[in-house]
């Protein structure tokens, strides 16, 4: 079959020890995948064969040759400088690689082929790796003349022109072939093209000769006479090597909003260091922007010292400076540093390069309750407004990103928890008795997306473009400069192109009158602490501060749609007039925060246990019925705290409930938002609940609970909240107290048990209170109307609060 062949050899690899080796093995296999995947190849569908210090690579006919020559040298260069900026020196990595095409033969010992034999010729030829070790990059590329006439030349982003051609001799092998230097940090200077060679073999070639003034042609003629009096090859010449130093190497952790408006700047920058050398121009620093995707895995990473073992892969090289979206981020990888004890990593906040404020964005709305919000004055109305219309999974109601996966989540999370409290949100605060359900409540009526925020738009504005799809009323919380991208017709980040901007498919932008935090996308220098003091680096590290803060990035920062230094941002439709308010926001334990989400995001699991007993058909105070009408009333405002997330079921008992049993499986534990005959599960449990009648009998109650524990355990999760809640009258003298708490004790995970005692005294007997310790729960007292409510929080608090066990 007619492949395409790559190979690649590492350079001086048998020089290196056994672990260093491996080392090496692993980043070549990981450097050459990445830059397939980003190349658009997928490496699953390549043939390989490992070589021990290299790889043989057979590529499927169908896939494009353009790809090969115009993306894989320089996405393979990258990945190999990413893999040396996180490597010591026994570890780095050049290489060589060739490209031919051929029949190959495939056996069961592998393949072979004249092709194979030809392009590994190539590969271990004098003159390629003579061409590596004279370069300042870390790949020397060769092709065979077939190869190179019938697609490099014919595809000008190849860039053909630093190719040259070159005699090759190896073993029986002589034949010409064609060299280059992809990522040769040397760039041309006015009237010197030192990567180009003679052509005047094709009169093809002619067109794409360079003149030379008159020096450089004496200087050309004097080195090739020496050349070739010694008996060298003048055509196998690899290209004059100029002093220049190895560039400084700095690598940038980039927020995934703010890559785009980088990585245009970088370049830019980049560029400046040519001018240093008015004849080589040579390169002084190269630059590798690493977009991060989640705040959270970089602020671990920081936290360890990029320690950890998957953090290269995960995270990129160790970073020289970060630029997330907010100085939160910055506080919570300081203080996970702190945590961790690691003083070899310091972090030192700059100062802004940029802003963006936070608005809420609304599509058109139908409903009162998002309209209300359109302009709010503050943060608790936005909060008040997002209860009476929270998220569904229709995509309708309030939303954000989530914090864990940006800055603009964590920031929104950090606005809407302060709202709720109305106090600094330290570690105690946010564990406090009664805020659990608070924070639970926040995350039911403004749901965190696990998409940033361009994601977030794209879905909607795919919804608002599509005049066929069902019309959503959104109002979501996400960065001014996201918004003014979606209503402006902008591209989303890397995946949603450019809208349409039809008529009525924009977003109102709304930023509440008392004031809205910023985004202030700092500049943070990561200090090594432990590693020799690198000069060049500190002070090109100072050089793109400079540059970010100057005029030029400044103007392309406005354009981008951030706010400058000065608060300026080019104009978009939705902006305001002037710039919003900024809310100062107070003390806030970032980390804490985060796990204060993650704890009123897990779901629960709660299976309600009502008691339809003789003692529950007493009259009960104030409510004008009877107590099992109270436990009824109780129960289903108990429900308003399950989410969709969470799951639910209704179980009756009163000593052999309609006949059969001591319980009745009234509605199945489930999902609380699935269907069951076209009504939520949730709405089902709270209509029966309401349909249960007394029974004339006296209530068992632990064998139930035994039954009720056991069926928990058995679709339980180590990450749900786990619960039973009982609605009793709770005065029966029951037997077998002992052998009910010693399997409570050690049938598996604690299932917390809560009892809403409808009688009295019940919580300060000897059986509840070991039930309550042997469980983790709690039993509560209702003694009349005033304490249902009390009694709901305490145990919302308990299902949603803590660690759920």
């Amino acid at each position: 079959m007619y492949h395409t062949i790559i190979a690649v050899d590492v350079e001086g690899f048998g020089g290196r020890d056994l672990w260093h080796q491996g080392v090496v093995r692993t980043g070549l296999y990981a450097s050459v995948q990445a830059a397939f995947a980003q190349c658009g190849m997928r490496w699953e569908r390549c043939y390989n064969e490992d070589r021990g210090d290299g790889v043989l690579i057979l590529v499927p006919p169908e896939v494009p040759n353009s790809r090969l020559v115009e993306c894989l040298p320089n996405e393979l260069a990258a990945r190999l400088r990413e893999h040396n900026a996180g490597a010591d020196v026994g570890a780095r990595i050049r290489l060589r690689i060739v490209v031919h095409v051929g029949e190959v033969e495939h056996d069961k010992h592998g393949v072979s082929a004249p092709a194979v034999v030809f392009a590994f010729r190539l590969l271990n030829s004098a003159v390629l790796k003579k061409a590596l070790a004279g370069s300042h990059g870390v790949l020397a590329l060769i092709t065979s003349t077939e190869f190179f006439e019938n697609v490099v030349v014919n595809y000008p982003a190849a860039n053909p022109d630093i190719y040259w051609k070159a005699r090759i001799s190896e073993k029986e092998t002589t034949t010409d072939a064609w060299v280059c230097l992809p990522d040769n940090h040397v760039v041309p200077g006015a009237g010197v093209r030192e990567t180009v060679r003679d052509r005047s073999d094709g009169a093809r070639h002619d067109k794409r000769r360079v003149r030379v003034g008159r020096s450089s042609r004496l200087v050309l003629f004097m080195v090739l006479l020496l050349v070739g009096v010694v008996g060298g090859n003048v055509l196998a010449a690899a290209p004059p090597d100029y002093d220049c130093h190895e560039p400084v190497q700095l690598n940038l952790s980039v927020s995934a909003e703010k890559a785009p408006v980088i990585q245009k700047l970088v370049p830019l920058f980049e560029r400046r260091s040519w001018l240093q050398d008015d004849v080589h121009r040579c390169k002084e620093v190269s630059v590798h922007v690493t977009v991060v995707t989640s705040a959270d895995l970089l602020i671990a990473a920081i936290g360890r010292g990029w320690s950890g073992r998957d953090d290269i892969r995960d995270m990129g090289p160790e970073p020289h400076v970060l630029l997330p979206d907010s100085r939160w981020e910055f506080e919570a990888a300081r203080m996970a540093l702190g945590r961790n004890q690691r003083t070899d990593v310091t972090l030192d906040n700059w100062g802004s390069i940029a802003s963006s404020p936070l608005v809420l964005a609304t599509s058109k709305p139908r409903e009162a309750t998002v309209s209300a919000a359109a302009q709010p004055h503050s943060w608790q109305q936005l909060l008040g407004a997002a209860r009476l219309s929270p998220s569904d999974q229709a995509g309708a109601g309030f939303r954000r990103p989530s914090p864990v996966s940006s800055g603009t989540g964590l920031l929104a999370t950090i606005a809407l928890y302060s709202a709720a409290f109305g106090r600094e949100l330290t570690a105690p605060a946010l564990t406090a008795t009664g805020t659990p359900p608070v924070l639970y409540g926040v995350e039911r009526s403004i749901a965190a997306s696990d998409a940033e925020s361009q994601t977030m738009l794209c879905s909607l504005r795919h919804r608002m473009d599509n005049p066929s799809a069902a019309p959503v009323d959104t109002a979501v919380l996400v960065s001014e400069k996201a918004a003014s991208d979606f209503n402006m017709g902008s591209p989303l980040g890397t995946t949603c192109p450019p809208g349409q901007r039809p008529a009525g498919s924009q977003l109102t932008l709304s930023y509440p009158t008392e004031g809205t935090p910023y985004l202030d996308h700092p500049f943070v220098v990561i200090n090594w602490n432990n590693r020799p003091v690198n000069e060049r680096r500190q002070i090109v590290v100072r050089q793109f501060f400079d540059f970010l803060v100057g005029p030029r990035a400044q103007d392309e920062l406005r354009r981008a749609r951030f706010r400058d230094r000065n608060g300026d941002i080019a104009p978009f439709d939705g902006a305001p007039p002037g710039r919003p308010t900024e809310l100062p926001l107070g003390v806030v334990d970032v980390n804490a925060v985060i796990e204060a989400f993650h704890d009123a995001r897990r779901s629960a699991r709660a299976l309600l246990l009502v008691d339809v007993s003789t003692a529950m058909s007493e009259p009960f105070p104030d409510v004008g019925g009877t107590r099992l009408t109270a436990a009824a009333d109780a129960a289903s405002r108990a429900l308003r705290s399950i989410g969709d997330k969470d799951d639910v079921g209704l179980w009756a008992f009163g000593g052999h409930v309609a006949g059969v049993a001591d319980y009745q499986e009234v509605v199945p534990m489930g999902g609380s938002a699935d269907n069951l005959n076209g009504t939520s599960r949730g709405e089902t449990v709270r209509a029966r609940i309401r349909q249960l009648r007394g029974e004339s009998r006296p209530a068992r109650l632990y064998p139930v609970l035994r039954e009720s524990v056991a069926s928990i355990h058995g679709g339980s999760q180590s990450d749900t909240r786990d619960a039973v809640v009982v609605i009793a009258d709770g005065t029966g003298n029951e037997q077998g107290i002992t052998e009910l708490v010693d399997f409570l004790l050690h049938s598996g995970r604690p299932v917390p048990v809560f009892m809403i005692a409808f009688g009295t005294p019940v919580c300060s007997s000897v059986q509840w209170q070991e039930i309550v310790r042997a469980t983790g729960g709690a039993c509560h007292e209702v003694g009349g109307v005033a304490d249902i409510g009390t009694t709901l929080d305490a145990v919302a608090a308990g299902l949603w609060g803590g660690n759920g066990g």
